[in-house]
C-alpha cells in the first residue's frame, strides 16, 4: 500500500493536505490526531493499523488546518472551522458516504460536529475516547505550555503513554514538537464547547473505543456520549496508553468487524459488477483466493486467515484485495453472501 498526497481548499479558503492508499473498496476517512498523517504512516504501529483499515476498503487521511502539510492559515476559533477541512476533502473526493475513523484527541469533536451537519454521508463512526466537552483553559497557563512547547510535549506524552512503552513517548512527544502545534494551541485553549445537545440528534451508528485507566482525558465523556448517541456502542479496552496506534492489535477486530458491518454500500454493486462480466468471478479466483474466500464468509478476520493458512498479513490482505476487485465485492459483507450464494462458505 502507497500514500499518495492531494491538496484540497475548504470553502474559507484554506488549503488542505490529504493522502490516499489506493483501494477501491467502501471509503474509510481516518482522523490522525495533531501528530499528523505522516507521523502516523511512518510509525511501524500506524502503518500496519492503516494497512490493516485499508484492506478492501479506499483508505484516507489527512492533516487538519495548521498541522502537518496543510496550509499554517485561517481562523481556528471554533471547532466548526476544523469540521470544514473534513467537509472539504469528503467533498473533493466526492464521496456519496463515507465511514469515519477517529485516532483520538481533538478529532472526535470534529467527526461528531460535521456528522451532525450531515447526517445523510455518514455510515458510521468510529472514535477513539469522546470529548464532547471542555471548559476554557485560563490564559496564563496556556502561555506557560505554549512557550515551553517542546519541553512540556515530553511531559505530554508520558500523559497519553503513562506505563509506556519508552519507544511510544518518545515518537509522540517528538511527532508533537514538530507539528508545532502551539501556533493554534492557544486559540483551542481559550475556547470552551459542549456537544451534549447535538448528540441526540445523530442517529448515525457509532463505536466508541477507550482503554480504562487514560489520564489524559476524562473517562466519564465517553460514558456520556455512548449514553447519549442513539445508536453508540462503548468497548472499554484494558490498559492506560491514550492512542489507538499502540498494541492496535487490541481493537482490531472489533473496529474491523464494525465497520465492515455498517460500511457504505450501494444495492446495486455487487449485481452490476456481475452482469459486466462473462465469466463468473469464482472461475477466476485462485486455489488459494478460494480458501481465503471461504475463511472470510465464515467470519474470520485478515490477521485470523494469516494464522490459519501460515501466511503473512500483509499476503493475507494481497489476497482479500484481488478477491474484492475478482468479485465486485465492496467489503466483506458482500464478499459472504458471494460465497454463500455459490456454496463457496467453509462451515
Amino acid at each position: 500500500m502507497e500514500q499518495q498526497i492531494g491538496f484540497c481548499t475548504t470553502d474559507d479558503g484554506v488549503r488542505i493536505a490529504f493522502g490516499t492508499y489506493g483501494g477501491d473498496g467502501p471509503p474509510l476517512f481516518v482522523l490522525p490526531d495533531i501528530v499528523g498523517q505522516e507521523a502516523i504512516w511512518k510509525h511501524p504501529n500506524g502503518r500496519a493499523l492503516l494497512e490493516e483499515l485499508g484492506s478492501g476498503r479506499r483508505l484516507i487521511t489527512y492533516d487538519a488546518r495548521f498541522t502537518g502539510a496543510s496550509e499554517r492559515r485561517g481562523d481556528v476559533t471554533s471547532l466548526e472551522c476544523y469540521a470544514r477541512d473534513v467537509a472539504a476533502v469528503v467533498d473533493h473526493l466526492g464521496l456519496e458516504r463515507v465511514s469515519l475513523f477517529s485516532l483520538g484527541g481533538i478529532t472526535s469533536p470534529m467527526i461528531l460536529l460535521y456528522a451532525s451537519a450531515h447526517l445523510e454521508r455518514v455510515s458510521a463512526m468510529a472514535l477513539w475516547g469522546a470529548l464532547i466537552a471542555k471548559p476554557r483553559v485560563a490564559d496564563d497557563i496556556v502561555e506557560t505550555f505554549s512557550r515551553m512547547w517542546t519541553w512540556n510535549t515530553r511531559a505530554l506524552s508520558t500523559v497519553y503513554f503513562p506505563s509506556g512503552p519508552l519507544e511510544m513517548q518518545q515518537w509522540f512527544s517528538k511527532a508533537i514538537a514538530q507539528a508545532q502545534f502551539h501556533e493554534t494551541f492557544a486559540q483551542i485553549m481559550s475556547q470552551d464547547w459542549d456537544l451534549s445537545p447535538l448528540l441526540p440528534q445523530i442517529a448515525t451508528p457509532a463505536l466508541i473505543l477507550q482503554r480504562e485507566r487514560v489520564e489524559s482525558a476524562d473517562p466519564r465523556q465517553a460514558r456520556e456520549a455512548a449514553r447519549l448517541l442513539p445508536n453508540a456502542r462503548l468497548v472499554l479496552l484494558d490498559g492506560d496508553a491514550d492512542h489507538p496506534i499502540h498494541d492496535y492489535q487490541q481493537h482490531m477486530s472489533t473496529l474491523d468487524a464494525f465497520l465492515e458491518e455498517h460500511a457504505p454500500r450501494r444495492a446495486d454493486v455487487r449485481r452490476g459488477a456481475a452482469a459486466e462480466s462473462d465469466v463468473d468471478g469464482a472461475a477466476k479466483l485462485t486455489a488459494r483466493e478460494l480458501e481465503v474466500l471461504s475463511l472470510l464468509a465464515g467470519g474470520r478476520t485478515g490477521r485470523e486467515i494469516a494464522a490459519d493458512l501460515s501466511i503473512s498479513l500483509s499476503t493475507a490482505q494481497r489476497h482479500i484485495a484481488n478477491i474484492y476487485a475478482k468479485i465486485g465485492a465492496r467489503g466483506r459483507v458482500d464478499a459472504a453472501a458471494y460465497a454463500l450464494e455459490r456454496g463457496l462458505a467453509r462451515p
